[in-house]
């Protein structure tokens, strides 16, 4: 076990609260990635069954192997943006502790008045709290998967 020293504390809460900060932009950022990736694959869909003819003996086995397929992709980006939630949720959770280590809700801690707002404090923080982004995401993916399961069985519509 090593000791840090008095000094040293400060210097060790600041380099966790900056990794955090990172995490907590890279999870921002992989929730539109996730998303993104989600879409496109569904948009490489509709532009293969829209460019081919579907019309034949295999059409009905094209069809459906197409809709598992599109099936998995929506989950797995559904799935996956939940789990980084999850992980920005928790970094949100860590952040809040090097807040308050530091002393940013205390009044006159570093100056007239608090560092941060006292309302943030109050504040819970749960998987629930990013819960409008994430509809956003969800409705985003399931807009692309419904118009891509519509072209998948009505190809010629």
């Amino acid at each position: 076990m090593f000791e840090i020293e008095p000094g040293d504390k400060l210097k060790v809460v600041l380099a966790i609260n900056d990794i955090t900060h990172k995490e907590i932009t890279r999870y921002r950022d992989y929730e539109w990635r996730i998303t993104l990736w989600t879409v496109t694959l569904m948009a490489g869909i509709v532009a293969a069954v829209r460019s081919t003819n579907l019309s034949g003996p295999n059409q009905s086995g094209i069809q459906v192997l197409l809709t598992f397929f599109l099936l998995v992709v929506l989950c797995l980006g559904i799935g996956h943006v939940c789990f980084v939630h999850s992980r920005l949720v928790t970094n949100w959770k860590i952040r809040r502790n090097l807040d308050d280590q530091l002393g940013l809700f205390q009044k006159d801690a570093y100056f007239a008045g608090t560092v941060l707002p006292s309302e943030w404090e109050r504040r819970s923080i749960k998987w629930t709290r990013g819960l409008p982004h994430l509809l956003t995401f969800w409705v985003i993916m399931l807009a692309s998967a419904t118009y891509a399961f519509y072209t998948v069985w009505w190809p010629g519509s």
